[in-house]
């Protein structure tokens, strides 16, 4: 019995030991993700997207072109809507997107970017374009919660995604839950969830009485996400230690997912990538 005792002990010590250890290698891969997107300017990249909308998942895949400062945006899209395009350069055409849809009304639109019209089905806004958003929002996660990272953190090792090495890490988040926030002067759903690192499209789902992306009248009070993710799966490039891919879990299952493929760090832009008379754009 004795001997069963301390067969028992040390498997459990054992479990520990490596449970600990294991966290702390995903721990450290974080970190260095972390440090390595501060030093991204710019990218170059395909997403592919799966959104939840409603009871519906919507899949896109679209190419960027993104800066971010000063924020500068180009997107083509391949599906759903083949050939759309939409051109942001901030601090021109009165900070409105420049957007060519490629269907009904068959016609060059000039958009708010945070406005209903472009958030109409969509996650996000083209701020947060690419990768680096979400890395914010999960290294908030990581610093909210330091002392408990070990436990809410699983690195399972290296896999291949999207044909491409990467460590694979779990995270799952305990402390996810809604919390009241009253709105500010001055603040929209994007500057609310840039300041929370959370999606609005999350807040939209949980306060149906919200009809404007940008619009909120100050004092009104919504239910916020305290996180970006009850639950989230990273997938990170293990010689670029970048994001390849991401799932994303709320309080009722799968949120999103986003893959990112054919990615260049920091590309040297000329001032035609973003110009909207470019002879390989759409906008005329």
């Amino acid at each position: 019995m004795r001997l069963k005792l301390i067969s028992l002990f040390l498997v459990s010590f054992l479990l520990i030991s490596f449970s600990s250890g294991n966290s702390h290698e995903g721990l450290q891969i974080l970190k260095e993700m972390f440090r390595k997107s501060k030093s991204v300017k710019a990218l170059r990249l395909t997403m592919l997207m799966k959104e939840r909308v409603g009871r519906n998942f919507v899949t896109k895949k679209s190419d960027f072109k993104v800066v971010y400062k000063p924020h500068k945006i180009y997107l083509k899209q391949e599906y759903p809507n083949k050939g759309l395009e939409v051109l942001y350069v901030e601090g021109k055409n009165e900070n409105k997107a420049i957007v060519s849809p490629k269907s009904f009304p068959w016609a060059v639109l000039n958009l708010e970017p945070t406005g209903n019209l472009m958030r109409k089905g969509q996650h996000h806004s083209i701020f947060k374009s690419g990768f680096n958003f979400f890395i914010r929002a999960l290294e908030n996660i990581c610093n909210k919660y330091e002392s408990d990272i070990p436990n809410m953190l699983n690195y399972e090792g290296t896999v291949k995604y999207a044909g491409i090495e990467c460590y694979k890490i779990e995270i799952n988040n305990s402390h996810f839950a809604y919390k009241a926030y009253k709105v500010k002067p001055g603040e929209n759903l994007e500057i609310i969830s840039g300041k929370l690192n959370i999606c609005d499209y999350m807040v939209v789902e949980k306060n149906p009485m919200i009809k404007s992306f940008d619009n909120i009248e100050p004092g009104t009070q919504i239910l916020v996400p305290t996180d970006y993710a009850k639950k989230l799966t990273v997938y990170i490039d293990i010689n670029e230690m970048i994001p390849v891919g991401v799932s994303v879990f709320d309080d009722k299952g799968l949120f999103e997912e986003y893959t990112f493929v054919d990615v260049t760090l920091n590309p040297s832009f000329s001032f035609i990538d973003f110009d909207c008379n470019n002879p390989n754009y759409n906008f005329k």
